[in-house]
């Protein structure tokens, strides 16, 4: 099995003033923006691998993390051939996915914080369309 990094994603109030500050000092180009009902964030990535997400409301589990924790590294992305293999991995550590869920284009489920090192994961597979964001 392969992993490699997908993205990293920076948890942000204002997603107008963190794109154009990215887009001004680094150049970055960002795709369109992405509502991921799932998660309850919207999202927009650059092809050079930074993604900028926001709550889609204040219930999003994601307005609760900046109310926490304020702006800031969010998670890092692996994509993975086989997201069953990484979690039998995972479980024979004594680890688990907190949770998994469809997006479009694949499937993703992130590992805690705790038994990461404190460094949120996400984890992606890819099964047919456009990648995640």
């Amino acid at each position: 099995m392969s992993a490699r990094v997908h993205h990293v994603a920076i948890r942000v109030h204002e997603m107008a003033t963190a794109r154009r500050f990215f887009e001004d000092v680094f150049g970055l180009g960002f795709g369109g923006e992405v509502e991921q009902d799932a998660l309850g964030v919207r999202t927009v990535l650059s092809p050079e691998g930074v993604e900028l997400v926001a709550p889609l409301d204040s219930d999003s589990p994601l307005a609760g993390t900046l109310a926490k924790h304020g702006e800031g590294l969010n998670l890092l992305s692996f994509e993975v051939d086989d997201l069953d293999a990484v979690a039998d991995r995972l479980e024979r550590r004594g680890g688990r996915f907190a949770s998994r869920v469809t997006v479009p284009g694949g499937e993703v489920a992130f590992v805690s914080p705790r038994q990461a090192f404190g460094v949120l994961l996400q984890v992606y597979q890819r099964i047919d369309g456009p990648q995640p964001s």
